[in-house]
């Protein structure tokens, strides 16, 4: 296996992230009470990594598909957003 300086760099990174999860879940279960609802917290978080994709988006040099292109792309795809809220809401209840 043939491991590069760029992927010397993401080890870190996986770790932290890794990290960040269990913190994420204790942030969370604190803003549920304070928001009245469990779900409501959960539309923060979504907000807020909303917020920090396009941050990351718009200092990335990634190129944007056209509004063709994600016409072409199957409707099923895009429910994954959806399935996420619903798995978050169902882990609620």
């Amino acid at each position: 296996m043939n491991i590069t300086h760029t992927s010397w760099l993401l080890i870190p990174l996986a770790i932290f992230v890794g990290a960040v999860i269990p913190v994420q879940g204790a942030l969370l279960s604190k803003l549920g009470p304070l928001l009245n609802h469990p779900i409501q917290a959960t539309l923060v978080s979504y907000i807020g990594g909303a917020v920090a994709c396009v941050l990351i988006l718009s200092v990335s040099r990634s190129t944007y598909p056209s509004l063709g292109e994600l016409a072409a792309i199957d409707w099923r795809l895009y429910t994954a957003g959806f399935l996420g809220g619903s798995l978050s809401v169902g882990c609620s209840i």
